[in-house]
This record gives structure tokens, C-alpha cells and sequence, in this order.
């Protein structure tokens, strides 16, 4: 897990202690810690705060500083609204808005740049689907997952075993 300092160019470091110091929360950037995750490209950050961690996606660091800084800003302002307001608040609700409107940007909860969104589908593990298909007569079955103990019904009632070759598809 990395800090502040490690984690974001000198700019854009500079730019969440300024939100600390708006915050009054200064002393949250030597405990929060950062971790980049391949294994996110649906979301572009999760904040543990009683962890006070915060996961990123790894494309995080490759969009536009303004991206990255909308992104730190928003999920620093979760954390800041657990500091100050405790843990039964609302995850967007009017003290986190209250925060990101103080740091300077709109408390969206939505991520919606189209380009750094691609950047996110772009590492996203290509889906896989298996095909199931009768070598004797052709039917087939397309599942998420590979189903060995299927038969098929038609091969099966006319006494035959029914087995269906299974064929990895990648989507």
C-alpha cells in the first residue's frame, strides 16, 4: 500500500492536502494508504474508511490529471465524511456532497468520462462462454461455465449417451 506522496504525481498530491486542509482533516494524509487494483474496471475507486484504505483502478493513473483528481477528491471526501460526521451516514448523502462542493467539484456519484471509461473496459478480462454441442446431431447449449454432466436429451432418449463436446469461446 502506498501513500500520498507515492501514489500521485507531486501536483495532484498537492492538490488532496489542500482538500484535507479545506477539510480540516490534515492529519488523515499520513494514515490513509493507496492501492491500485487490476482487478477493478467496473468502478474507479472504493474507500475502506475504517480501514482509512483506498482502492483505485490500475487505469486510474493513466487518465487526465482532471479525472484523477475528480476520482482521489471524491473517494478522500468519503473518507473525510466517516472522519467527521462517523459511520451512519449515507454513502453519497448531504455531508459527503457538502465536502466535495468544498474541494471545488460537483458531487457526482456517476463517473461518466467516455474515454477514461474505455480506458477501464480495455483491462477488463475477456468474458468466456462454453459452448456444449452434440457431436451427433448438432444441438447445443451456450453456458457462463462448463456443465460436464449435461446430456443431450434427444441422443439420450434413443439410447445413446448423450455426452456433449464442450468448446471454450472467448467474447
Amino acid at each position: 500500500m502506498l501513500a500520498l506522496n507515492e501514489a500521485f504525481s507531486p501536483l495532484v498530491a498537492d492538490n488532496a492536502r489542500n482538500w484535507l486542509d479545506v477539510w480540516t482533516l490534515r492529519e488523515l494524509e499520513s494514515s490513509v494508504r493507496f492501492k491500485f487494483s487490476t482487478r477493478m474496471f467496473r468502478t474507479v475507486g472504493r474507500c475502506y474508511p475504517s480501514k482509512q484504505l483506498i482502492t483505485l483502478a490500475a487505469a486510474v493513473p493513466e487518465m487526465s490529471e482532471y479525472n484523477v483528481r475528480s476520482i482521489l477528491c471524491h473517494e478522500l471526501a468519503h473518507l473525510a465524511a466517516y472522519e467527521l460526521f462517523g459511520r451512519h451516514i449515507k454513502p453519497h448523502g448531504r455531508e459527503w456532497q457538502v465536502l466535495m462542493r468544498a474541494a471545488g467539484f460537483p458531487p457526482h456519484v456517476r463517473f461518466d468520462d467516455v474515454e477514461a471509461i474505455a480506458l477501464l473496459q480495455a483491462r477488463a478480462p475477456k468474458r468466456r462462454r462454453y459452448v456444449h454441442r452434440c457431436p451427433v446431431c448438432a444441438a447445443q447449449r451456450i453456458s457462463a461455465r462448463r456443465v460436464p454432466a449435461w446430456r443431450c436429451g434427444a441422443c439420450y432418449e434413443i439410447g445413446r449417451d448423450g455426452v456433449l463436446e464442450i468448446i471454450p469461446l472467448t467474447i
